[in-house]
Formats: C-alpha cells, sequence, structure tokens
C-alpha cells in the first residue's frame, strides 16, 4: 500500500478517534438565551478536553453541529451572540473554561479549555533541544501533543496568549522522550480565539495572572 496513503489514514484516524471522545465525553453546550447561569460547574476530569492546533482543526472537514452538542451536555453557562458567529463558555470544577466557538451556521469552528490566557515569560524556560513535553505541560495543563505521524516522529503543540497570539511548539522524539524542537511566536492568532471574545470575557482570562 502506498506509504503517503498509510500516513494520511493514521492522520485521519487519529483525528476521528479525538473527535469521537469529543463528542462523547466534551463537547460542550448550546443554548438559545444570551446568558445561562449554571451554579454547579460541570465536573470533567483533566484529560478530558485537549486543544487541537489550529494547522489541524482548520482541516477537518467534520465539526458538530450546535443541536449535538446541546445534546451531549445541555446548556451553557453564557452564550454570547455576535455579528456571523457566536461562542459558548462553560466553566468546569477546576476552575478552568472552555469555549466554544460557532460559525454562522451553528457548526463548530474552535473549542479550547483554559484558565487563563498565557504569557510570552510563561515560556522564558523552554529551552530548544533541553526541554520536554512534560516542561511543556507544566505550563499549559490542556493543550495536545498532535503526532503527525509515527514514521516522521514530529509534533506540534498550540498555546494561546494574552497579546492575542499564539505560541506554536514543535517536537521531535528521541530516546523515548519528546523534545522541543522549535518554538514559534505567532502575534496574531490565525483562529482570532482571543479576538473574538467580548472584553469581559477575555479579562475573566487574565484575573489574579
Amino acid at each position: 500500500m502506498d506509504h503517503s496513503f498509510m500516513n494520511s489514514f493514521r492522520i485521519y484516524s487519529k483525528i476521528s478517534l479525538f473527535i469521537s471522545s469529543l463528542l462523547l465525553v466534551v463537547v460542550l453546550t448550546g443554548s438559545d438565551s444570551s446568558t445561562n447561569i449554571q451554579t454547579t460547574p460541570m465536573d470533567l476530569n483533566k484529560s478530558s478536553v485537549s486543544n487541537i492546533p489550529y494547522s489541524i482543526r482548520s482541516s477537518m472537514s467534520f465539526a458538530p453541529h450546535k443541536a449535538e452538542i446541546e445534546k451531549q451536555l445541555g446548556k451553557a453557562d453564557i452564550t454570547r451572540r455576535m455579528k456571523g458567529y457566536s461562542y459558548e463558555i462553560r466553566n468546569v470544577s477546576d476552575g478552568s473554561h472552555i469555549f466554544i466557538m460557532y460559525m454562522s451556521s451553528s457548526y463548530v469552528s474552535d473549542i479550547w479549555r483554559l484558565t487563563h490566557l498565557l504569557s510570552l515569560d510563561s515560556f522564558s524556560k523552554i529551552t530548544i533541544g533541553e526541554s520536554t513535553v512534560s516542561d511543556v505541560k507544566k505550563i499549559d495543563l490542556y493543550f495536545m501533543k498532535f503526532n503527525y505521524s509515527d514514521q516522521q516522529k514530529v509534533a506540534t503543540s498550540e498555546h494561546k496568549l494574552d497579546d492575542d497570539g499564539v505560541m506554536i511548539i514543535s517536537y521531535t522524539h528521541s530516546n523515548n522522550t519528546w523534545i522541543v524542537n522549535s518554538i514559534e511566536h505567532t502575534k496574531q492568532d490565525p483562529s482570532a480565539f482571543v479576538a473574538q471574545l467580548l472584553p469581559e470575557d477575555k479579562e475573566m482570562l487574565m484575573e489574579d495572572f
């Protein structure tokens, strides 16, 4: 069988498995009201939601509809309706927040979990060629290291920043360990995650940090 086909198949399988898990465990809520208050944060395991890098998410051909999301977990804590898009916020019992962005068609465009927006200084101790994926996890608990293929031994992760940008980290696999291979600070997040938030919602992610 063609080698490139096998690589593509492996990538598709990983994406499909992740989306299936997301739908069953963490796919978040829809709402018809402008704001909904839920007194008890949903109790999710910290490993239940991981943040898919934009380069991977933007190539996916599948996206759940808002109605499917609501069937899974009910109504959101907060729903915001904007021009051309909407988003929801669900508060989690560990203090994190899960955001779901919807296109005007009500299909999911982005899902992101975080306690707060990170700063450039957050990554000051990450050293290319020395730091490991475990070091990155200490900075961003909910990141997803996406392994492109078993043969290439490369992976990537993405981290939202408080300057509206994004940190993209690449890894290589050596001696059974994922080592940081490169760090890229993109001043403009291609997903425009932070730029789409209302000031009060962004402020919530800046508190105490």
